[in-house]
């Protein structure tokens, strides 16, 4: 192993006013998301959903409990101090929103 030795201007006293210092844990910056749009956002246990093939969301798919099982994540994103998930299902390549954190 290597040593990594102080700098010589380090002394001994400004050890002592450093250590008391407590050091916080820095998370990366988290991507924000555009929301498809606010009305397929998971609401009164009603999933929204749209196909994976229509970027701009226009059409909208009911979410059934079968898709939601076999659902993939494909994305999460960081919107509004929450995180999100975007989920798939592999059949019907229809996409919705979940709340992950």
């Amino acid at each position: 192993m290597l040593e990594n030795p102080l700098p010589s201007f380090w002394t001994h006293e400004l050890s002592e006013v450093w250590a008391g210092t407590e050091i916080e844990e820095q998370k990366p910056p988290q991507k924000q998301m555009s929301l498809p749009s606010i009305e397929l956002l998971p609401i009164k246990g009603v999933t929204k959903g749209w196909h994976a093939d229509d970027p701009e969301k226009k059409l909208e798919h009911d979410v059934s409990p079968e898709m939601m099982r076999r659902g993939k994540q494909v994305e999460e994103h960081f919107f509004q101090n929450r995180g999100w998930i975007v989920k798939e299902d592999p059949v019907t390549r229809i996409r919705w929103l979940e709340e992950a954190y």
